[in-house]
């Protein structure tokens, strides 16, 4: 088979997600569509920015999805827990303390 018929296309959900997770974030996306008369007087600022705000795109959303991968495996909780645990030993030390 060929390479593009084993890639599957981008879910509508995830696709729809990434785009609310850029809405969210007020990410400003209007140097993507910037207007060609500007390409023309600047070729090479205007290339950086769109490069810069492609690269931080990428960035972002590679984030968003490890903190939601993260929240999907309850790791986050798993944290908060163990936090809790040793805020309560924490408390029984200083309680003891406080007896002395």
């Amino acid at each position: 088979m060929s390479k593009s018929k084993d890639q599957k296309p981008l879910s509508l959900s995830d696709t729809l997600h990434d785009l609310a997770l850029l809405r969210a974030s007020d990410t400003d996306l209007d140097v993507l569509g910037s207007s060609t008369s500007t390409e023309d007087v600047q070729p090479s600022s205007a290339n950086k920015a769109i490069e810069a705000s492609l690269e931080k795109s990428y960035d972002y959303v590679q984030l968003a999805r490890r903190i939601m991968e993260f929240h999907r495996r309850g790791d986050i909780d798993v944290q908060g827990r163990r936090i809790d645990s040793v805020q309560e030993q924490l408390l029984h030390v200083e309680d003891g303390l406080a007896e002395e």
